[in-house]
């Protein structure tokens, strides 16, 4: 029988992916998606051009998605685990943030801002 501690770890791990698959991009004039648009782009085309996925700013994210579904699967969700996937995703989610604030983007800043705070209360449910 899991506790209640690990549900609450397993049940905000779950809600931080997909608060982060709802991130909103914006560039351009006329030119925005949200995380998962552009993530299901990307895999499409992963079959035709792989070394277009080689870029830090695609990896590292993508790297951090998959450390916090590796540790949603485990039976007791492992801090490191946890604490790199926050770190990995966070890149991208806080310089979507940053930059929220800085153009006071609306769509763009309340994108970031329910993964940051879920960010937090995961680290919280670590501290206890």
């Amino acid at each position: 029988m899991t506790n209640k501690p690990t549900i609450i770890k397993k049940i905000l791990i779950f809600l931080l992916l997909m608060s982060f698959q709802f991130g909103y991009l914006s560039w351009g004039n006329n030119s925005s998606s949200f995380v998962f648009q552009t993530e299901a782009k990307l895999f499409r085309e992963l079959m035709t051009d792989p070394l277009s996925l080689i870029h830090p700013f695609i990896m590292i994210p993508l790297l951090g998605q998959f450390l916090l579904l590796f540790a949603l699967f485990q039976k007791e969700p492992g801090k490191t685990i946890t604490f790199t996937g926050i770190a990995c995703s966070g890149l991208l989610m806080l310089m979507l943030l940053f930059i929220g604030i800085w153009t006071l983007e609306f769509k763009i800043l309340s994108s970031a801002v329910p993964f940051v705070v879920l960010s937090l209360l995961l680290f919280r449910s670590y501290k206890k």
